[in-house]
């Protein structure tokens, strides 16, 4: 599955994308690939797997619905997550 995050800040990284999918234990991330714009960049992640927990599950059962997901990755700060199609 692929996901896109849209409307991130310049300085994130691909080492902080998947350190934060890594810690959450949403899934194994595969690659990372970004598209620059302007003022912002959007992440397109590929995963191998996801987990079997709670988080992951309703992570991924949400984007399968297509429903964007709002993934906390620190307090007071999160990413929008949908499915790319």
């Amino acid at each position: 599955m692929e996901i896109c995050i849209s409307n991130l800040d310049k300085n994130v990284s691909k080492n902080t994308i998947f350190d934060v999918f890594t810690r959450k234990s949403i899934g194994l991330v595969s690659s990372i690939r970004f598209v620059h714009k302007p003022n912002f960049k959007v992440a397109f992640v590929k995963f191998n797997k996801f987990y079997d927990n709670q988080l992951a599950n309703d992570f991924k059962q949400r984007l399968n619905k297509n429903v964007n997901v709002y993934l906390v990755y620190k307090e007071g700060w999160f990413w929008i997550c949908s499915i790319k199609h």
